[in-house]
């Protein structure tokens, strides 16, 4: 990230960073299919990293910037939890269709 000497390039230059980073997130995701333990790492990673950018902004006095740094890691941490939620959903899913009895044709119930 490059740093000029007014606070509202710092602003510009952190807003094209998040606008060039946000695909890479989708190519991320896309690879990692299917793999919603990784991800959420990922974002934890992601928001720990967005957090401390914040801190730094608001040493330096850049307002701006923190408040953008803060959101963004507070979505990060918020879509680890969704992918934590996924996996939960997923694993109680198939637990429910792995209990029902089985209905199918070639079952030892009789046809009516």
């Amino acid at each position: 990230m490059f740093v000029f000497s007014n606070e509202h390039h710092n602003f510009a230059v952190l807003t094209v960073a998040v606008y060039v980073g946000l695909p890479w997130l989708a190519i991320i995701r896309y690879v990692l299919k299917g793999s919603e333990k990784l991800m959420d790492r990922i974002f934890q990673i992601i928001a720990v990293c967005l957090a401390g950018l914040a801190g730094y902004f608001l040493w330096s006095r850049n307002t701006d910037a923190a408040f953008v740094a803060a959101v963004l890691g507070c979505v990060s941490f918020l879509l680890s939890v969704r992918f934590q939620v996924k996996e939960r959903n997923r694993i109680r899913e198939e637990e429910r269709v792995n209990a029902e009895p089985d209905h199918s044709p070639d079952s030892d119930q009789p046809h009516l």
